[in-house]
């Protein structure tokens, strides 16, 4: 999924590197690793199956994730802020059968990465 960005103050954080994104979900906590590259316009993140751009401003992120699940295809939409080497916020789900549904994630970076 390609998403479009805005322009990233030169004073935003740098969130280069590997991440490990936890969500809260209906059935237990989920975490998948990310590979963050930034450009000093925008941030990339890769997982194994899927690409999407995250949009910075100062301390804030948000992104959007496009899922299937055995519940169906789900689109959740991220917001929140970053802290030295975590992030956290809430996601919502945009679209899919629990459309409206609000939950957590968290982002911890990973050492070395």
């Amino acid at each position: 999924m390609y998403l479009t960005t805005k322009t990233q103050p030169s004073d935003s954080l740098d969130i280069s590197g590997g991440w490990a994104l936890t969500s809260s979900t209906p059935r237990g906590s989920r975490t998948v690793d990310l590979m963050i590259t930034h450009d000093g316009s925008s941030a990339t993140a890769r997982t194994k199956e899927e690409e999407f751009i995250i949009r910075i401003s100062g301390n804030k992120v948000s992104f959007s994730r496009e899922l299937s699940s055995p519940m169906g295809k789900m689109i959740l939409d991220y917001e929140g802020t970053v802290s030295a080497n975590s992030m956290e916020g809430t996601s919502k789900m945009s679209s899919g059968p629990m459309e409206g549904r609000e939950m957590s994630w968290t982002a911890k970076k990973k050492e070395n990465e």
